[in-house]
């Protein structure tokens, strides 16, 4: 279902940075704060693993190691997403990351978030931040 819901994104010309407007930084980062995702991490926090992968899936044709790398390592990557341009990732640091990630980090923001994408595609206009709004409550 994402695969086929970030492909009519991808279609009708909605970017990542328009579909990322929909979940706050803030509910990401309470997200990895439970999940323990960035225990230990030195560059590749979930956050940033999570906008590479959905930066990965809406603009690269297939979706691969080194495909990833070379998105980190743009500088378009660097400054849609506030990164230092000094920082790089090579393909096998991504690979070791997502193996010891815990899948709930991805989980939850991707099932509200094609929720509510969906549901602002149907209805007009689309509210920023719907999903922070909405999450912005005790777990």
């Amino acid at each position: 279902m994402l695969k086929s819901n970030l492909m009519k994104f991808k279609e009708d010309g909605i970017g990542v940075s328009e579909l990322l407007d929909l979940i706050s930084e803030d509910f990401l980062d309470h997200l990895a704060e439970e999940t323990k995702v960035d225990h230990q991490a030195k560059k590749l926090y979930g956050r940033n693993v999570f906008n590479l992968l959905l930066y990965g899936l809406l603009d690269g044709d297939r979706v691969g190691l080194r495909t990833l790398q070379d998105f980190y390592n743009s500088r378009h990557f660097k400054a849609l997403f506030r990164l230092p341009g000094t920082k790089s990732v090579k393909y096998n640091s991504i690979s070791a990351r997502l193996a010891r990630m815990n899948v709930d980090f991805f989980e939850k923001p991707i099932s509200l978030f094609t929720n509510n994408a969906v549901s602002c595609m149907i209805k007009t206009p689309c509210h920023h931040n719907t999903i922070s709004q909405e999450l912005i409550r005790p777990w």
